[in-house]
């Protein structure tokens, strides 16, 4: 009996138990609904997605951020609402969350170059990504105390005793700038001229940013590993900042934007090796030079780079002759005979007769094509990647940005693009896509380097043409071992626009241009320095391609 009624009051009270946790649950709910609206209301309604309470293994840290969205850990609120309450805990979550989206990072691209400038002084990627973390919060949490939103305060003070270098670092920071009453802090991790340092930067200075956390760097750096090795430590207060938490699109459009800028492929390389080495693998990449988060599969950053400046400088291709379609259709009326067919006849107009002087059949005429689908050919790039050409992972090569310029503005038009990328092709240095759609592949085929000799397959080149009406974009040096039977070739393609871009001066060039003085379906450009070759890109290529 008495066993019995041991296992009821122990079933009883898991029952309250569940039950009483549902209903903090509920009430979690209820103020994170409440003081969520009254967080946005601070930063103007940012367009965000709602936050989201998670059960979290740990109780810390007290929060990360998904693709926009600010996850709560529940844990950190149970163990720490007993000390502050609860709305007081939230307000401060989610008021740090959304400035980091309203001030500082803003974008994926921001934390990246603020980042890579840590980088610059640090060495190593542990102790810049720690930096990057303390500059980041150092500067939403400026952005909130100038403006008296102070709930951050008493939660980094109450969670002072975690072990963690990041909340004690920035709690003597504030202490001094802001007059903050240290409390169950331990000791001080920083000296007093550092301290004294940190607090003299403009944090919310944004012009200023890159020169700024390269002094936090510099000032983190020389106290030493007792300060900066942190692997043995508490994660931050309000997490890491992860890239990985971003969405794909804004990952691509981010490592766009940075590549636009950069405009160096050796030096976007090392700032994506130095990222994917402190933030780990990306979705799908890894930490040789190679992306994948947002990409659907594996890239090179070289690639990469010379999509993102594809895409700024987009072209449009000249109008291709209005065509005949091959179908008829009635034109005009003549007099029936006989021996005409009578699937032509009008009998409406024959009055319902069939007879030859009376009835009438319609005159039919080949139509023409109107349509924009029709105007624009698919496309051929050969480009030459031998050695006298610039490599380009290491260097800006515009022959090859100017072929990928050309195979983007097909591509923009639904057409599709076939490469040939050849070094000595004979011997096996060279690289084919066929009608092709997809950006990547057609991008990863002009970019391969092969170096070595110049040689083309020209067998190859007319089992790809046959009978195709498509255009060919060509850009070389002209010093083609083979460059006659090449000539000849385009000789026989009349159908076919032919774009040629020649690098430099070399003896092929006076042979090009002389046989193919002739040939009016080729077009030739020429530069005397690689340097021009961007003018051919923005200026004369693109005037090639409007011209009527």
């Amino acid at each position: 009996m008495q066993l019995w009624l041991e296992k009821q009051v122990s079933h009883v009270g898991s029952e309250l138990f569940q039950l009483l946790t549902r209903m903090y649950a509920e009430r979690l709910q209820d103020l994170l609904r409440k003081t969520w609206k009254q967080a946005r209301k601070r930063f103007h309604y940012p367009e965000l997605p709602a936050p989201q309470m998670v059960d979290m293994p740990v109780p810390w840290p007290a929060m990360s951020i998904k693709e926009r969205r600010i996850l709560v850990n529940t844990n950190f609120l149970r163990k720490y609402s007993g000390e502050l309450p609860a709305v007081k805990l939230l307000d401060a979550i989610l008021t740090h969350g959304l400035a980091h989206h309203a001030v500082c990072p803003w974008d994926l691209k921001t934390h990246i170059s603020l980042f890579h400038e840590s980088l610059k002084v640090a060495g190593n990627s542990a102790l810049a990504r720690f930096v990057t973390d303390i500059f980041l919060d150092a500067v939403v949490d400026y952005y909130c105390l100038q403006r008296g939103w102070t709930a951050i305060v008493p939660v980094m003070q109450k969670t002072a005793s975690v072990n963690s270098h990041h909340t004690c670092i920035l709690l003597e920071l504030y202490s001094y700038a802001w007059k903050i009453a240290l409390q169950d802090v331990p000791s001080s991790l920083l000296d007093s001229p550092t301290v004294e340092y940190l607090a003299e930067i403009d944090y919310l200075d944004r012009k200023n940013w890159t020169r700024s956390i390269r002094k936090v760097a510099r000032a983190l750096k020389a106290q030493g590993p007792n300060v900066t090795e942190t692997r043995s430590y508490s994660a931050p207060l309000m997490g890491y900042h992860d890239i990985r938490g971003v969405t794909a699109r804004e990952f691509s459009d981010s490592f766009c934007e940075l590549a636009r800028e950069i405009r160096d492929p050796q030096a976007f390389s090392d700032v994506f090796s130095s990222v994917t080495r402190a933030y780990g693998k990306t979705t799908g990449g890894d930490s040789k030079g190679k992306m994948g988060h947002g990409l659907g599969r594996e890239v090179k950053a070289s690639t990469f780079f010379y999509m993102s400046l594809a895409e700024k400088y987009r072209m449009r291709i000249r109008k291709m002759e209005v065509k005949k379609d091959g179908a008829l259709y009635p034109y005009s009326h003549v007099q029936w005979s006989v021996s005409d067919s009578f699937y032509d006849i009008d009998l409406w107009n024959s009055m319902g007769k069939i007879l030859p002087p009376l009835t009438v059949k319609w005159k039919k005429k080949e139509g023409e094509i109107y349509s924009s689908r029709e105007r624009i050919p698919d496309c051929m790039v050969l480009i030459d990647s031998s050695g006298s050409m610039p490599e380009p992972s290491r260097v800006l090569s515009y022959a090859v940005l100017g072929a990928c310029c050309a195979a983007d503005a097909y591509l923009r038009e639904d057409a599709s693009v076939s490469v040939y990328n050849f070094s000595d092709a004979p011997a096996g240095n060279r690289k084919l896509v066929i009608d092709s759609r997809n950006r990547m592949e057609i991008y990863e085929a002009i970019c391969t380097y092969f170096g070595g000799g110049t040689a083309i397959e020209i067998d190859v080149l007319e089992k790809v043409i046959k009978k195709k009406k498509l255009d060919i974009f060509l850009i070389t040096d002209m010093e083609i071992t083979n460059l006659e039977k090449l000539i000849k070739l385009f000789g026989t393609l009349r159908d076919i626009r032919v774009t040629a871009v020649y690098i430099g001066n070399k003896k092929g060039v006076g042979r090009f241009r002389k046989a193919a003085a002739s040939m009016k379906h080729v077009s030739i450009y020429g530069i005397e320095k690689p340097r021009d070759i961007m003018h051919i890109v923005l200026g004369q290529l693109k005037e090639y391609l409007h011209k009527k």
